[in-house]
């Protein structure tokens, strides 16, 4: 007799990391804007905002603005920082120049799903976690990228490599293979003190 038994359930975390990664790859804005509000009535932020981010990727700003001004003031620096991650990715991988991968502290905040660029100021700590993140793993520090819009250069609080500047950190980003690399997850930002 043949006996059928069910895989053992994968751990929440797990199955978050799969979902995450589903949606990083996904072009699917119906289903995107689907997962977003399932995963909000869930209390899932992480996932929310994800499928959030990447809306407005797709979609670009009217993504965001759509889905309302509060849409993501609620989002802590670490989900910040994951949502951010696959903007920066993208920049540097489809720019190939230093110069064009630059993207604003008002652009980003736009491109992870705040309704206008004044919410630059609050993207600045999950910056800095993705800096920490990267020097603490021997990556290019990938928030060199996150320029002020006036002098378009990084603020005094980037993260970057000791003994590097931020165009020689950008240098090193752009060459980099970032296919090579995951978003990290949440608890890989958890335990850095994000800088203001």
């Amino acid at each position: 007799m043949n006996v059928m038994t069910r895989p053992a359930k994968a751990s929440a975390q797990a199955q978050t990391e799969r979902l995450l990664s589903v949606i990083a790859g996904s072009s699917d804005a119906a289903w995107l804007a689907t997962c977003r509000e399932h995963n909000k009535t869930l209390r899932n932020d992480a996932v929310a905002a994800a499928a959030h981010a990447r809306l407005a990727e797709l979609n670009g700003a009217a993504a965001a603005a759509a889905a309302g001004p509060d849409a993501n003031v609620r989002m802590t620096a670490v989900e910040q920082a994951r949502a951010i991650w696959p903007v920066l990715v993208k920049r540097a991988t489809e720019t190939g120049s230093t110069t064009v991968a630059k993207i604003t502290y008002g652009d980003l905040a736009v491109a992870i799903g705040y309704p206008h660029k004044g919410a630059a100021r609050a993207i600045k700590p999950a910056l800095g976690l993705i800096g920490l993140y990267c020097v603490k793993h021997n990556l290019p520090a990938l928030n060199a990228l996150a320029v002020n819009q006036a002098s378009m250069e990084v603020g005094d609080s980037s993260v970057v490599h000791d003994g590097t500047s931020p165009r020689e950190e950008r240098a090193h980003i752009v060459a980099f293979d970032w296919a090579s690399v995951e978003v990290p997850p949440a608890s890989a930002f958890v335990g850095f003190k994000a800088p203001r």
